[in-house]
């Protein structure tokens, strides 16, 4: 529960002068007091968390890998099936983000892979995503791509918040969770309403969703 809580932080935290803006009880201090408990609650229950963050640190090298080798697949055969239309090519490597990210994510960058990945998942339209798919890529490669974003920066959250989680032999409080799953419930509930605009924020602000993904 406190780690998908901290994924759902880090996503208010990307929106958080939009969101700011149109509901002012969420301004400062509210995220980094929540942060705080999200923390503490970590290390409270932080039983074999080296061995937990071993495990998740593997799991995000195999994701970084497959991911990177995904992303050169799909750039070789958007520059063989746009060959001829340089401009349009150059138009559609702005946009998807590899101008931008692809050099540093492919030197190992995670945070450079994952804005790499996010700037893909949100601007692959679907009128983009045909006219790529008539130019002879595979639709379920671009597919794949747009779910790697949330598996990548998912497992990255995760190995961050247990970084630094030391065991604890002491009960559980059970209200301060409560508490921390309340409010977090509470930003879920709200956030998508309150950017309309942005593509992601359902899935971004979906506790159960997220959840599922972490499992």
């Amino acid at each position: 529960m406190l780690v998908t809580s901290n994924v759902v932080l880090k996503n208010f935290e990307l929106h958080a002068d939009a969101l700011v803006a149109k509901r002012k009880t969420w301004a400062d201090p509210f995220a980094g007091d929540l942060q705080i408990k999200i923390n503490a609650g970590l290390e409270l229950l932080g039983v074999n968390t080296k061995t937990l963050q071993t495990e998740v640190t593997s799991e995000l090298v195999t994701l970084q890998k497959q991911a990177l080798e995904n992303l050169v697949t799909f750039k070789i055969q958007l520059e063989v099936d746009f060959e001829d239309e340089p401009e349009e090519l150059k138009k559609i490597e702005n946009k998807l983000g590899f101008s931008r990210h692809y050099d540093q994510a492919q030197s190992g960058d995670q945070q450079a892979l994952i804005q790499m990945l996010t700037a893909f998942k949100q601007n692959m339209s679907l009128k983009l995503k045909e006219q790529i798919e008539t130019a002879g890529t595979d639709g379920q490669s671009i597919e794949g791509l747009i779910l790697m974003r949330d598996q990548v920066s998912d497992t990255n959250i995760q190995q961050e918040t247990l970084k630094g989680s030391t065991p604890h032999d002491t009960a559980v409080n059970v209200e301060e969770f409560n508490a921390i799953y309340t409010k977090v419930i509470g930003i879920c509930k709200i956030a998508p309403r309150l950017l309309p605009g942005v593509n992601t924020a359902t899935e971004d602000f979906s506790f159960n969703r997220i959840l599922s993904r972490l499992r």
